[in-house]
């Protein structure tokens, strides 16, 4: 790291931890700029799974 991306450094390690989660997540988000729309079509499917999973669960549970 050069000499100002150590002291953004410096500077965020020294604010509360909320403010620094919330800067945290904000810079990763300023890396994700592209969808891999194969990777969010099996996540969209395996939630669904997931979720009919629970639902039997439930079901055989009643």
């Amino acid at each position: 790291m050069n000499a100002e991306a150590e002291k953004l450094l410096a500077d965020a390690l020294r604010l509360p931890p909320q403010a620094r989660a919330a800067l945290a997540a904000r810079l990763i988000e300023g890396l994700d700029t592209e969808v891999d729309e194969d990777a969010e079509a099996a996540w969209c499917a395996e939630i669904a799974r997931r979720l009919d999973a629970v639902a039997n669960l439930v079901s055989q549970c009643h």
